[in-house]
């Protein structure tokens, strides 16, 4: 068992996590060059959602340390275990879809989740499997939104 501060562990992780998405905001999103006055760029939300995040995930170390209005939770190690290798295969999804395109580790990504699972209903394998084709299908000819496809 594993206990954890909630307050003060979510506000680390919500800091942390702000600070990086404020940092790497500007090499992921590319600016327009000519904005008309007062039009917002693409780059807005997500430095919103950012900040947001810093000062909220600030909010909750203050009411942890400082207010000292804490709750404790235990975690089992094997919870704790199973959510570290579902942060893996999110990480290697994301590898992967930067690589190779969206479908394959799209479908990758689904079959290992119900592997890990032990899912044995071939309905939801079927549904599963053929989810990011239709997806890929929707985006790129419905909503002329390409996605990579390799």
């Amino acid at each position: 068992m594993m206990k954890l501060k909630t307050n003060l562990v979510s506000g680390i992780f919500a800091i942390c996590l702000g600070t990086v998405l404020l940092l790497i905001v500007p090499f992921q999103i590319q600016k327009e060059l000519f904005l008309v006055q007062g039009q917002i760029s693409a780059d807005f939300i997500p430095r919103v959602i950012s900040v947001l995040m810093i000062i909220l995930g600030s909010l909750l170390l203050i009411q942890s340390l400082v207010l000292k209005q804490e709750k404790i939770v235990c975690i089992e190690i094997g919870a704790f275990k199973r959510g570290l290798v579902f942060l893996g295969l999110l990480v290697a999804y994301a590898i992967l879809f930067s690589l190779i395109g969206f479908v394959i580790p799209s479908v990758l990504f689904v079959i290992s989740l119900l592997l890990f699972q032990k899912c044995r209903n071939r309905l939801y394998w079927i549904i599963c499997v053929l989810f990011p084709v239709v997806i890929y299908i929707l985006f790129n000819y419905v909503f002329s939104v390409k996605l990579p496809l390799l």
